[in-house]
């Protein structure tokens, strides 16, 4: 659950990187630092601990300068300590980065890299060296980007800025990356909520994305399509949505608002919701597949379709779906249900359902998340951003989507 923030513009880039670390705190994090490029070329703060104590101990916003790139670390690789938290460099220390996600085959790259200096136990900084590596032979810094992103296996949100040059170079495949433009900058970041306060403009990249940002704006370019254009879309969520309101917890606001988030989660287009019906109608075997709390929607769900529908539904765990890739054909439907439309092993059931020609309907929560452009066909949510990890209005929004949709195929949609 690591978040990343970077941002490039003309503001101090310290203040706007720290303000976005603690609104991505919810996520979870052991560690955090950060890295700003100056005059004095890239410096950096990091450690282990609370972004509060830590700041206290190194404070961040004496780093100066308008580019930077920030991380809350949650420990895989590696233990809970200094050194491993990031920021992660390679040995010139000219290049910094940080990454979400975990780099399966970062054990062969580093062997492949024996002759290179490693500081910390994490799989992630084996791409600064990769990237230096690919520099050492006369590349530009993006085309060595390019070439050690190229080499990675497994899922990565990526972050990189170099001495010397005015630009952060992103990449995605896997794990969540948006970007946010905003009239002063741009930023890069793994959930909207650490920018929201800033701008409501945001681009949703691609697997194999890979983001050139420089301070007249954006280039993307996909590693298997080559140059590409994203559309930039307006956020309906607004800052004071992700404060906490005057509540102790966010969890207890979440709850509160559930009176709201169910009537505006049935409140859908009757055509979308006949389409699907259609669907349901035809096919020739249901699955319903979510993971954690979603997951548990998925089992309620099937209860309600069996009771009010008299309709059968295959409730699988979004991790266990390649089990049943076997029953899938043309005639197959797949309910694909995800809050923030980004879960891996969710996206991955998808992909597998459309390998066999199988439909696919999303119930998500983000517009134009990975689950909106993957799906046929898709019901949003509408419970606004979800801030405590503990799912609670977007549970009962998932429930009540499926409750309406199990009413409208047993013909009492207006009921």
């Amino acid at each position: 659950m690591c978040g990343i923030i970077g941002y490039i513009g003309s503001e101090k880039a310290s203040p706007i990187l720290l303000k976005g670390m603690i609104n991505l705190e919810y996520r979870g994090y052991d560690s955090a630092g950060m890295a700003v490029l100056s005059s004095k070329g890239i410096e950096c703060r990091k450690g282990a601990g609370k972004i509060e104590e830590i700041n206290k101990r190194l404070n961040f916003l004496d780093l100066d300068g308008n580019i930077g790139i920030a991380h809350n670390r949650w420990a895989t690789h590696g233990g809970v300590n200094d050194i491993n938290a990031h920021p992660h460099f390679d040995c010139t220390k000219t290049i910094a980065i940080v990454h979400n996600g975990i780099i399966e085959n970062y054990k062969e790259l580093r062997e492949a890299l024996s002759d290179h200096k490693f500081e910390s136990e994490t799989d992630s900084e084996i791409i600064a060296h990769l990237i230096e590596e690919e520099l050492k032979r006369g590349l530009s810094f993006e085309e060595a980007f390019i070439n050690a992103i190229s080499q990675l296996e497994g899922s990565y949100a990526v972050l990189a800025i170099k001495a010397g040059e005015e630009k952060i170079l992103a990449a995605r495949k896997g794990s969540p990356l948006v970007v946010g433009i905003a009239d002063h900058g741009i930023f890069l970041s793994s959930d909207i909520p650490s920018f929201l306060e800033w701008t409501k403009k945001v681009v949703y990249l691609h697997d194999y994305d890979v983001v050139i940002a420089d301070k007249s704006g954006i280039r993307i370019y996909n590693l298997i399509e080559g140059e590409v254009s994203r559309p930039v879309d307006t956020v309906e969520w607004d800052a004071e949505q992700i404060k906490k309101g005057g509540f102790e917890h966010y969890m207890l606001k979440e709850i509160l608002e559930q009176t709201e988030t169910i009537q505006r989660a049935i409140q859908q287009d009757e055509s979308i919701v006949n389409r699907i019906v259609d669907e349901i109608k035809k096919a020739y075997g249901i699955f319903f597949v979510g993971c954690g709390s979603s997951y548990h929607a998925c089992l309620t769900g099937s209860y309600l379709f069996s009771k009010i529908a008299k309709t059968h539904v295959n409730v699988v765990l979004a991790s266990e779906f390649e089990n049943y890739e076997h029953f899938l054909t043309e005639n197959t439907l797949v309910f694909a249900v995800s809050q923030s439309g980004e879960t891996a092993d969710v996206l991955e059931a998808v992909r597998a359902a459309k390998r066999h020609g199988s439909k696919v309907i999303g119930i998500v929560n983000r517009m134009g998340s990975s689950l909106t452009r993957e799906s046929d066909e898709f019901l949003l949510m509408n419970a606004g951003p979800e801030i405590c990890v503990l799912s609670t209005k977007t549970y009962t929004s998932q429930v009540a989507l499926m409750t309406l949709l199990a009413y409208a195929l047993a013909g009492k949609y207006e009921d």
